[in-house]
């Protein structure tokens, strides 16, 4: 009986992401997330002075960079723990081994999509945290906020990202943009000083 109930929850999923087509809305919004969320955290870093360094030096900026991580431990551990909550509120029992439920059809696109979510959240975290950390070495002190803002805009695109995704496939593109451009911007300009100043 559970067996059954969870084909026929598989099946309405698929259905669901089968027939969304693409709509422009998720887009528009995810190229206003991008443009506007790192000024908008850069600026209220800035304010507040929370992460401002007490002084312009090595250690300094490495002991902020450090204490930094406890914003993408918050994000790692949000996205990294989606599937695992939808597989505990899973109701077949045979859908907690992944083989048996692919096999047995009870896999549904919303559980797999959850997967695909903290995948593609390691990979743009490794790039943000190895680029970031040079970064926190070269940057100019004035600017050092835009690591936190950094940081922040990604915290904030990767839950509307992970969202979007579990729900249909076409609105990851609320999240997403806003990911992906400051990591490509961030990477770009941390190569730029290094190029220019050396290691």
């Amino acid at each position: 009986m559970g067996d059954e109930k969870a084909k026929t929850k598989a099946k309405y999923w698929n259905d669901v992401h089968a027939s969304t087509t693409p709509p422009p809305l998720p887009i528009s919004i995810g190229f206003l997330l991008a443009a506007s969320l790192p000024m908008i955290f850069f600026t209220l870093c800035d304010t507040t002075g929370a992460f401002r360094l007490r002084e312009d030096t090595a250690v300094a900026r490495i002991e902020m960079f450090c204490k930094l991580q406890i914003i993408n431990a918050v994000t790692y551990f949000l996205i990294i723990n989606v599937p695992a909550f939808i597989r505990v509120a899973s109701s077949s029992a045979a859908a907690h081994d992944p083989v048996v439920a692919v096999a047995a059809g009870l896999q549904t696109i919303q559980w797999r999509t959850a997967e695909r979510v903290a995948v593609n959240t390691t990979e743009q975290l490794l790039v943000m945290v190895l680029a970031s950390a040079a970064l926190a070495m070269r940057i100019e002190a004035r600017l050092f906020d835009c690591i936190p803002a950094w940081y922040l805009t990604f915290l904030v695109s990767r839950i509307v990202y992970a969202v979007g995704y579990v729900c249909s496939g076409h609105w990851r593109m609320m999240g997403f943009p806003a990911t992906i451009f400051p990591n490509i911007a961030g990477t770009i300009y941390t190569g730029y000083l290094i190029w220019e100043h050396g290691f």
